[in-house]
């Protein structure tokens, strides 16, 4: 685990080599499928052999690495999030409506641009570059956006949320979030 900020740690996250192969599939999904989700830029994945392959990669670090109370309702299924040179939706956001903790990672990352950008507290701006294979979890209430990009290369993230009864508390830092 890396601390980047007390409320954004990043993670080994080792998955491009099973994921990848599905990159196809995944980008006609979400342009098939982001017409018809309003007031979202997320479309949640279907695929199932796709989430059972990342739910348990997230429970695992979910559970090593936070305290976390009873899960409230299903555990929710990814979603995916698409951008390129000419279509982002750089707007600040939060997934607090949906989750108490979020979790995202990059499939695709361009050559050029598309980082995100978190809004955290006390009034401290941080803009990272994400990297291949590493997983970044952060408490949902912190607002963030992505970063627009020059290459014409697509940017594929991946978020899920986790939404508990309880807050989360980090084991090693013993911070609330």
């Amino acid at each position: 685990m890396v601390v980047i900020n007390k409320y954004l740690h990043q993670y080994d996250f080792p998955v491009f080599s099973h994921l990848g192969k599905y990159i196809p599939e995944l980008v006609n999904f979400y342009f098939d499928n982001i017409k018809n989700n309003k007031g979202s830029a997320n479309v949640e994945v279907e695929n199932i052999k796709i989430n059972e392959f990342l739910i348990p990669h997230y429970l695992k670090i979910l559970n090593n690495n936070y305290q976390v109370g009873k899960t409230l309702g299903k555990i929710q299924s990814p979603a995916i999030y698409l951008q390129s040179s000419k279509d982002t939706i750089p707007e600040f956001h939060t997934h607090i409506d949906s989750s108490i903790l979020t979790f995202v990672f990059y499939l695709c990352l361009p050559d050029e641009g598309g980082g995100i950008e978190f809004n955290l507290p006390p009034k401290y701006s941080c803009k990272i570059q994400p990297q291949f294979d590493k997983l970044y979890v952060f408490p949902s209430y912190i607002t963030h956006r992505p970063l627009g990009q020059i290459s014409k290369d697509l940017r594929i993230s991946i978020n899920w949320g986790y939404n508990a009864n309880s807050r989360i508390v980090h084991k090693k830092s013993n911070m609330l979030w």
